[in-house]
């Protein structure tokens, strides 16, 4: 009895839900916007992901974000093999993987 009454008096109470819709759509904007940025193209999301087309193997990508302490994923199903996908998560994660994204996307340098 305790725990679906625990469950009613959450539900009911939609301030921490709202705020973490908000903060998560915030976020997420940013994310997109930031990508954008850098050249990805990524999908319209109401997620808590953002998922975008690079235009370099998303494998690197992901292996030089991994050497800075940054996981994401890549999506493997057929006809998405260029895609990333990044969880939202905190202001400082998302200046975090934007910076590192910066790095590893930007032209060669020629000498």
């Amino acid at each position: 009895a305790v725990a679906p009454a625990g469950a009613r008096a959450a539900l009911d109470d939609w301030h921490p839900w709202r705020w973490s819709l908000d903060h998560t759509a915030r976020a997420r904007g940013r994310l997109h916007d930031g990508l954008i940025a850098l050249g990805a193209r990524p999908f319209p999301s109401v997620a808590n992901f953002v998922t975008a087309a690079i235009d370099r193997p998303p494998a690197e990508v992901v292996a030089a974000l991994a050497t800075r302490g940054i996981l994401i994923s890549r999506l493997m199903q057929p006809g998405y093999e260029n895609y990333l996908r990044i969880t939202v998560g905190t202001a400082d994660d998302t200046d975090a993987v934007l910076a590192a994204l910066t790095e590893i996307l930007a032209p060669p340098t020629v000498s």
